[in-house]
């Protein structure tokens, strides 16, 4: 379903050698102007000009590609081309981009759910994870085939082995959300959380909900446009009736030739009126439910990394897990990798965490990174709004953390991460951070702020 791309991969055989993302191989047209177009050479459209599918991939952004279906010989300066195995994979990897929406209706679609006879929740059972939900059918399989595709990336960068599935609840309301979390014992405001202790990702909140209004207002919309519709099938009957009255009454032809025409362009302006505010809602809906779906996306790749790190640390030795700063700081940097074509890109630090962090690193002269390598879980949990500011600060330095080791400087090979995975009183957190990164906690620390303070943000 999907992979994990990973810097400098040698042969399939060897581990990546680190968890940052590596460029496509592309072919490349030069031009006499001095710009550098990378893509794929389509065709050549006749002897003076050849067709040319740009592919921009920028760090921390979506693909898109650019079509150049005549571009003149006289403007190219040169051409590389890959060889054929190489090409024929790169124009695969764009026609499954350019087919993604229809791809991910179908893998909707083939998702087998059932629906238990008790509950009345849909199930489902995969390799990865079985899942429960009372939410609508639609977001159900979008959640699942995003699972899946998460999972498989995890899978590609760490695999595990011998470790059991883990379960998915999804919350078709907040007001259920919240009972599952006082029947765990637990009270956060993350719209998901993981719960080891029960290999259990629980999620929820006002998501399903805000879908289902959506998808009722998208048919008052409807309604509404179909209102408009039969208006103006009977504005000209109307009209005729106007015209006959204003003669029955002698109205001069002039005159009522006036009025009609004033009728007419009220009913118009009106319309375009109505259609403008449909128009307008209906942006506004859509824009609102993107938001919504990316948050929960977002939310979803981090608690889907927890699971996994979860399973990796069971699958290495009973007790043991990753440290909680690397773990929470990986979890956000998955967050917002953007997941496309099979991959799951981590090649920028995202510019909505960077400011802030930046802010806290502006106003704090005093060391910070040895509290929060030795945070504990309880540091990076939301419960209520005394602990909020703490919170965040343990976020944003795990994060920056997490950006620094996985892109950056990366350091953080399959290798290095099994290291890290180990009983929580077995080393000191400090000693271990050092060990990863080749150097004392003292000297890293200001390079580190000063390479955050001065990164470029990641374009939008």
């Amino acid at each position: 379903m999907a992979s994990v791309v990973l810097a400098a991969v040698a042969s399939a055989a060897e581990p990546a050698a680190a968890l940052s993302s590596s460029a496509w191989k592309l072919e490349r047209v030069e031009l006499s102007d001095g710009r550098s177009l990378e893509g794929i050479l389509d065709d050549e459209v006749d002897g003076d000009s050849i067709a040319f599918t740009e592919v921009v991939r920028r760090p921390g952004r979506g693909m898109y590609l650019v079509a150049r279906p005549s571009l003149g010989r006289d403007r190219v300066r040169s051409i590389e081309r890959l060889p054929p195995k190489e090409r024929d994979e790169l124009a695969a990897r764009i026609r499954e981009f350019r087919d993604r929406g229809s791809e991910r209706i179908r893998a909707e679609a083939a998702v087998r759910l059932s629906r238990d006879a008790d509950t009345g929740r849909l199930r489902y059972d995969g390799e990865s994870f079985s899942l429960e939900s009372s939410a609508a059918d639609p977001l159900t399989r979008e959640t699942i085939v995003r699972l899946e595709q998460l999972f498989a990336a995890f899978e590609m960068l760490l695999p595990v082995e011998g470790v059991k599935t883990l379960a998915v609840r999804i919350c078709g309301s907040d007001a259920e959300y919240r009972g599952v979390q006082r029947s765990l014992g637990i009270a956060v405001e993350n719209p998901a959380i993981f719960v080891p202790a029960k290999r259990l990702l629980v999620t929820g909140g006002d998501v399903p909900m805000l879908v289902e209004e959506h998808g009722r207002a998208s048919e008052s919309l409807a309604a509404a446009d179909i209102a408009i519709a039969e208006q103006d099938r009977g504005i000209e009957p109307l009209l005729r009736e106007l015209t006959k009255r204003l003669e029955h009454q002698g109205i001069p032809a002039a005159q009522r030739a006036e009025i009609v025409r004033r009728a007419r362009a009220r009913h118009e302006r009106e319309r375009s009126e109505d259609a403008s505010r449909i128009a307008s809602a209906r942006r506004g809906n859509i824009q609102r439910l993107d938001l919504v779906r990316k948050r929960f996306h977002e939310r979803l790749a981090h608690e889907a990394w927890h699971a996994h790190a979860h399973r990796l640390a069971e699958s290495v030795e009973r007790n043991v897990s990753l440290p909680v700063w690397l773990d929470e700081g990986l979890a956000q940097v998955f967050e917002t990798a953007v997941l496309e074509v099979g991959d799951l890109r981590l090649d920028a630090a995202e510019a909505a965490r960077l400011e802030p962090l930046r802010l806290l690193l502006a106003s704090s002269s005093g060391p910070l990174l040895a509290e929060v390598l030795r945070s504990g879980g309880d540091s990076f949990l939301v419960g209520h709004h005394a602990k909020r500011e703490a919170s965040e600060r343990a976020y944003l330095v795990a994060w920056g953390l997490a950006v620094h080791v996985a892109v950056l400087e990366p350091v953080l090979d399959r290798a290095a991460l099994r290291r890290m995975v180990q009983p929580a009183a077995a080393s000191d957190p400090v000693r271990q951070f050092e060990a990863l990164v080749g150097m004392p906690l003292d000297r890293f620390e200001p390079a580190w702020k000063a390479r955050m303070l001065t990164l470029p943000r990641a374009s939008r």
